[in-house]
Protein backbone atom coordinates (compact mmCIF):
# COMPACT_ATOMS: atom_id res chain seq x y z
CA UNK A 1 0.00 0.00 0.00
CA UNK A 2 2.72 2.03 0.52
CA UNK A 3 3.89 1.94 -2.93
CA UNK A 4 0.86 3.75 -3.51
CA UNK A 5 0.90 6.75 -1.90
CA UNK A 6 5.07 7.66 -1.80
CA UNK A 7 6.35 10.39 -2.97
CA UNK A 8 9.74 8.79 -3.92
CA UNK A 9 10.63 5.18 -4.54
CA UNK A 10 13.81 3.66 -3.45
CA UNK A 11 14.86 0.31 -5.18
CA UNK A 12 17.92 -1.34 -3.96
CA UNK A 13 19.82 -2.89 -6.93
CA UNK A 14 21.12 -6.07 -6.34
CA UNK A 15 21.39 -9.47 -7.89
CA UNK A 16 18.78 -10.80 -5.52
CA UNK A 17 16.29 -7.65 -6.53
CA UNK A 18 16.44 -8.78 -9.92
CA UNK A 19 16.03 -12.07 -9.59
CA UNK A 20 13.01 -11.32 -7.09
CA UNK A 21 9.96 -11.89 -9.02
CA UNK A 22 8.02 -10.00 -6.59
CA UNK A 23 10.35 -6.56 -6.16
CA UNK A 24 11.11 -6.83 -9.80
CA UNK A 25 8.09 -7.78 -11.50
CA UNK A 26 5.53 -6.57 -9.25
CA UNK A 27 7.28 -3.74 -7.15
CA UNK A 28 9.33 -2.43 -9.88
CA UNK A 29 6.67 -2.17 -12.58
CA UNK A 30 3.98 -0.48 -10.29
CA UNK A 31 6.71 2.26 -9.44
CA UNK A 32 7.91 2.61 -12.54
CA UNK A 33 4.19 3.07 -13.25
CA UNK A 34 3.74 5.71 -11.00
CA UNK A 35 7.05 7.69 -11.92
CA UNK A 36 6.04 7.40 -15.53
CA UNK A 37 2.57 9.27 -14.40
CA UNK A 38 4.53 11.84 -12.72
CA UNK A 39 3.26 10.60 -9.27
CA UNK A 40 6.30 9.34 -7.85
CA UNK A 41 10.51 9.55 -8.10
CA UNK A 42 12.38 6.31 -8.25
CA UNK A 43 15.46 6.29 -7.83
CA UNK A 44 17.43 3.18 -8.33
CA UNK A 45 20.31 2.83 -5.47
CA UNK A 46 23.21 0.21 -6.31
CA UNK A 47 24.00 -1.77 -3.43
CA UNK A 48 25.80 -4.79 -5.59
CA UNK A 49 27.03 -5.08 -8.98
CA UNK A 50 24.36 -6.28 -11.13
CA UNK A 51 23.16 -5.84 -14.74
CA UNK A 52 20.81 -3.32 -13.74
CA UNK A 53 21.18 -1.03 -16.60
CA UNK A 54 19.39 -3.48 -19.17
CA UNK A 55 16.34 -3.21 -17.19
CA UNK A 56 13.51 -0.84 -17.09
CA UNK A 57 15.94 1.26 -14.42
CA UNK A 58 18.97 1.40 -16.93
CA UNK A 59 17.41 4.98 -18.14
CA UNK A 60 16.96 6.29 -14.86
CA UNK A 61 19.56 8.25 -13.17
CA UNK A 62 20.80 5.89 -10.61
CA UNK A 63 22.96 6.75 -7.22
CA UNK A 64 26.07 6.09 -6.28
CA UNK A 65 27.38 8.62 -8.80
CA UNK A 66 27.54 6.70 -12.08
CA UNK A 67 25.67 4.20 -10.84
CA UNK A 68 28.58 2.27 -9.44
CA UNK A 69 27.46 -0.21 -6.74
CA UNK A 70 27.98 1.04 -3.53
CA UNK A 71 30.32 -1.71 -2.10
CA UNK A 72 32.55 -1.74 -5.03
CA UNK A 73 33.80 1.81 -3.77
CA UNK A 74 37.11 2.00 -1.84
CA UNK A 75 35.13 3.74 1.22
CA UNK A 76 31.47 2.59 1.66
CA UNK A 77 30.52 5.44 3.77
CA UNK A 78 31.86 7.87 0.64
CA UNK A 79 29.25 5.88 -1.58
CA UNK A 80 26.49 6.22 1.14
CA UNK A 81 27.01 9.72 1.55
CA UNK A 82 26.55 10.31 -2.05
CA UNK A 83 23.19 8.23 -2.25
CA UNK A 84 22.03 10.82 1.07
CA UNK A 85 23.09 13.61 -1.07
CA UNK A 86 20.76 12.64 -4.46
CA UNK A 87 18.13 11.45 -2.26
CA UNK A 88 18.43 14.68 -0.28
CA UNK A 89 18.44 16.88 -4.07
CA UNK A 90 15.19 14.92 -4.94
CA UNK A 91 13.92 15.48 -1.90
CA UNK A 92 13.93 19.21 -1.90
CA UNK A 93 13.31 19.35 -5.67
CA UNK A 94 9.94 17.68 -4.55
CA UNK A 95 9.54 20.47 -1.97
CA UNK A 96 9.48 23.27 -4.09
Amino acid sequence: SHLGTSDIVLLLGSPDFLESDYCYRKEMKFALERHLAGTTRVIPIILRPCDWETTPIGQLLALPKDGKAAISWHHIDEALYDVAKGVRSVVEELLR
